[in-house]
């Protein structure tokens, strides 16, 4: 038999005892993957940060309009860390709890407003009268934008026992809010009053961006 008819035979045999390994350019597509999700993960890490800082920039300077947009899409997106990176505190936003109280013509108001963030808020209103959970009442709640032109949104608060009344208030922006309170009140003449109620972002995070742009102005 020729070199040449013997080559083939020998081409065959190394085929057959190859190690099925899936590869791709010479790299396994095991550490492919792998290699693919850490920088997804880290890609994922990158763009929240990224949006959150752009969310606050629009709304230093084009004002809440725009930033509230953005700030909804990185308050509702999961956020993905990759392993061993770190992200700066001051970045993130958290909800919080908002707590005001008033007292009017011997009725206390406390309300309750959280997660304090742009979207459906819970309200928590709960009434005292001298001293008494009151029960019975009818408690209606504007709420109104002051910084931006936009129509009030207007809701009724259900009794939720012990005095509380319950309610859900479309806060859809960043900005100052103002919400104002009518409770109607069995053998009583009805009382109103306004609460602020604002949607900020954190103060430190604010403070870091003013002391970025004095830098930059320098």
């Amino acid at each position: 038999m020729s070199r040449a008819q013997a080559a083939p035979s020998r081409r065959r045999v190394a085929l057959t005892h190859a190690p099925p390994r899936s590869r791709r350019h010479g790299v396994p597509t095991a550490a492919l993957s792998s290699n693919a999700a850490g920088h997804r993960a880290l890609a994922a890490a990158e763009l929240a940060s990224v949006a959150l800082v752009l969310a606050l920039l629009a709304w230093i300077a084009l004002g809440p309009a725009m930033a509230s947009r953005a700030a909804q899409r990185v308050a509702s997106a999961p956020v993905h860390v990759a392993s061993g990176q770190a992200i700066d505190p001051r970045l993130i936003v958290r909800p919080r709890t908002v707590t005001q109280v008033a007292e009017v013509d011997g009725l206390r108001l406390a309300l309750i407003v959280h997660p304090a963030l742009p979207g459906p808020n819970r309200l928590v209103m709960t009434l005292v009268d001298r001293g008494r959970a009151l029960a019975g009442a009818r408690v209606h709640v504007t709420a109104t934008m002051l910084d931006m032109p936009m129509r009030p949104a207007q809701l009724e608060a259900r009794a939720a026992g012990g005095g509380r009344y319950v309610g859900t208030a479309p806060l859809s922006m960043l900005g100052r809010w103002q919400l104002t309170v009518r409770v109607e009140r069995p053998h009583a003449a009805p009382l109103v009053h306004v609460f602020a109620v604002p949607l900020d972002l954190p103060a430190a995070l604010l403070q870091a961006v003013a002391a970025a742009r004095d830098h930059a102005g320098q």
